[in-house]
């Protein structure tokens, strides 16, 4: 929600008050950059999860995953800007109409405001709670299959790099 407010806040704030509204971006860029190493950080948790439940812990591949989808995200996005842009009739290098001008505006201030909404309505599903945690440290079974599973990764990177190149 700390996110929400501010890019709401500068959808409305008029346009002769710019130094107003960059203040406002740079504030919530600060609280984003504290937000990703968050999002980043539920990977580990995802892959004890899947190790408590299924016995294997696909580190790699959940991570892989991971940068996939924000890769994706950031295409679609660039994307989406150019043709939202387009929709509202910007022109570059010209006098950009009214329409125009409010389209820049919703770009800016609405679409990111609307995305950290439906990031906070999905993240209320991650359900990482103090519960689950203590069952995760408290469970000898994840360390031991942990082990076993760098054991036979460096039993393989080992095998691998005796062979002659």
């Amino acid at each position: 929600m700390v996110l929400l407010l501010p890019k709401t806040i500068v959808f409305f704030i008029p346009g002769d008050k710019a130094y107003l509204s960059l203040s406002i971006v740079l504030l919530t860029q600060f609280f984003h950059m504290i937000f990703i190493p968050l999002l980043f950080s539920s990977v580990p948790d995802t892959v004890d999860y899947s190790l408590h439940k299924t016995g294997t812990g696909p580190m790699a591949m959940s991570f892989s995953g991971h940068l996939l989808s924000l890769k994706f995200g950031i295409a679609i996005g660039g994307a989406l800007t150019g043709w939202m842009l387009v929709g509202y009739g910007y022109e570059a290098n010209v006098q950009q109409t009214e329409k125009a001008l409010d389209g820049i505006i919703i770009i800016f201030a609405a679409s990111p405001a609307l995305g950290a909404l439906i990031a906070y309505i999905l993240l209320n599903f991650y359900k990482l709670d103090y519960k689950w945690s203590k069952t995760m440290n408290t469970s000898q079974e994840i360390p031991k299959k942990l082990t076993a599973l760098y054991t036979m990764n460096l039993t393989i990177i080992t095998i691998t790099s005796n062979k002659a190149v």
